[in-house]
């Protein structure tokens, strides 16, 4: 699928990846089921054994967590113990374009 994004739409995407460099490898997971589906999504314990795992596999592998800004307390709970890890992020988008662009920039 070919994202049909502007130059100025992919720059405000790689501006949501914090400290973006090209030399990166951004790994996005997306949990989000939605309230009404929530007993069908993976385990919070889980995503953060596979976060713990994938960190220590390559020190240039960047991890977002990504989905709807409701879904804040989610993507929250996943980074947990790595709040203040610069290769981690919450990205947390309501703007359709800009979502698609991080998807794309990743």
């Amino acid at each position: 699928v070919q994202l049909a994004l502007t130059e100025s739409q992919r720059a405000y995407a790689r501006q949501r990846l914090p400290d973006w460099q090209e030399d990166e490898n951004w790994i996005l997971l997306a949990p989000g089921s939605g309230a009404i589906e929530a007993h069908k999504r993976w385990p919070v314990a889980h995503y953060q054994a596979l976060i713990r795992l994938l960190l220590a596999t390559d020190p240039t592998i960047r991890i977002g967590v990504f989905g709807h800004p409701a879904e804040q307390a989610l993507l929250e709970s996943l980074l947990a113990g790595h709040k203040d890890d610069r290769r981690c992020a919450i990205l947390a988008e309501r703007d359709l374009v800009t979502a698609l662009g991080i998807l794309q920039q990743a």
